[in-house]
């Protein structure tokens, strides 16, 4: 794991860690403990590589935090997801279990700053020493982008129009019926992630609402939307 003030956070990207994932579902699927992890892995459990990796995986929330480490429901849907959009989604949220880059998700949004922008934030918001800004920035800065990506990615197939998305053939109907046009389905709250209370999504957020501070910035930025909205009217 890599360290920048108060924040720490994986130093191998979210795809790395699926792809470590892979390997060692086998084992992940009966429990492991470190030394068979590493063996899963094909390295030494007294490595710092190994080390690195491990944290990693339970920094995303791939894996349980403590021993015998499993598979989490939510390493299950990135490995073995039922629809596209549920493997988007797991990624996002994986993306999201990392406090430093939800923050950033928080600050920016889908906007990917200049360097120097992105640096005096993170200055700002972690609370650390030049030295620790400039050895960790640009690595920081690349799992920002990979984490716009995948949000992005996934904000198109939330909004993506029903006239876009496989429709069965159309049958026969009477003349005098009236067909409703189709509708994109909207999660129920039994369908929601684990632990998640809300999904909001505006231009520029997506965010899943776990905690009372998520639900709180959540309802200020819709009611900041709606303030513009009525201005605009």
């Amino acid at each position: 794991m890599g360290r920048i003030g108060r924040f720490d956070y994986p130093d191998i990207s979210l795809r790395t860690a699926v792809q470590l994932l892979a390997r060692c579902e086998k084992a992940l699927k009966v429990g492991v403990d470190a030394i068979g992890l590493a063996t899963a892995l094909g390295v030494s459990a007294k490595t710092g590589s190994f080390k690195s990796r491990l944290a990693a995986l339970k920094k995303y929330g791939l894996i349980s935090p403590q021993p015998p480490y499993r598979l989490t429901e939510l390493g299950e849907r990135v490995l073995h997801p039922v629809s596209e959009e549920d493997r988007m989604g797991a990624y996002v949220e994986a993306w999201q279990n990392v406090p430093l880059l939800r923050e950033l998700l928080r600050k920016f949004g889908t906007h990917v700053p200049k360097l120097s922008e992105f640096r005096g934030v993170l200055l700002s918001l972690t609370g650390c020493t030049r030295s620790e800004l400039d050895r960790a920035a640009e690595r920081i800065f690349k799992l920002y982008r990979e984490a716009v990506a995948d949000l992005t990615r996934y904000k198109h197939a939330l909004e993506k129009p029903a006239a876009e998305r496989p429709l069965e053939q159309p049958t026969a109907e009477p003349a005098s019926k009236t067909v409703a046009a189709p509708r994109i389905p909207l999660p129920t709250p039994h369908q929601l992630p684990e632990g998640v209370k809300a999904i909001v999504v505006t231009e520029s957020l997506l965010l899943f609402a776990r905690t009372k501070e998520d639900i709180d910035y959540a309802i200020s930025v819709l009611e900041r939307l709606r303030e513009t909205a009525k201005s605009g009217a």
